[in-house]
């Protein structure tokens, strides 16, 4: 059964909403790794925070950072499916696809003269 179906009035705006901006930011991603940075590989994009360093920090931000790796994720929502709770898995993907889409923004205006150059 879906949540639309069941009676969550909320859940079909909100995943069109969170699927849009997943989209768009993957079509605007492989766009620019194919045609800015000449390249296969979304680590040719260069983002905040992306490097060794960060990620084998302690501290308050490198946790935050590893939550939104896809292996905690992947395993956050396994644990949500099994409790039956397909809410919090369309609140947990909505929140980190619009999150992921501002933060994807940002980084196009960061990056928006080297972009122009290319």
């Amino acid at each position: 059964m879906s949540l639309h179906a069941a009676g969550v009035s909320w859940a079909a705006p909100l995943g069109i909403v969170a699927l849009s901006a997943f989209a768009l930011t993957q079509i605007t991603q492989y766009a620019l790794i194919r045609f800015v940075y000449g390249s296969g590989d979304l680590a040719a994009i260069p983002w905040a925070m992306q490097s060794a360093d960060h990620l084998t920090s302690r501290g308050l931000s490198a946790f935050v950072s590893k939550l939104f790796k896809r292996d905690f994720v992947l395993t956050m929502m396994v644990g949500f499916a099994a409790l039956g709770r397909l809410d919090l898995i369309l609140i947990t993907f909505s929140g980190g696809a619009l999150v992921f889409f501002v933060v994807f923004v940002i980084q196009l205006v960061r990056h928006r003269a080297e972009l122009r150059r290319r």
